[in-house]
């Protein structure tokens, strides 16, 4: 159950605030619920690329985490 533990003191790191934030902000885009910007439509990678960023760091700091305790 120590891991358990690990785990839940690794839900408060910012790195999975910031990759959910990205999620977010990419399923607001890909449905149309924030209007996307006609010069600019290279943009709309950016929040998945955000996403799969923060959501790895965050993968590998809760590994790193169980590999030390």
């Amino acid at each position: 159950m120590r891991w358990l533990e690990i785990l839940m003191v690794e839900v408060r790191d910012p790195h999975l605030g910031i990759a959910a934030l990205f999620a977010v902000l990419f399923i607001m885009l890909r449905y149309g619920l924030i209007p996307i910007l006609e010069p600019f439509p290279f943009l709309i990678p950016i929040p998945l690329f955000g996403f799969w960023l923060f959501g790895f760091l965050w993968i590998f700091h809760v590994v790193k985490a169980l590999r030390s305790k």
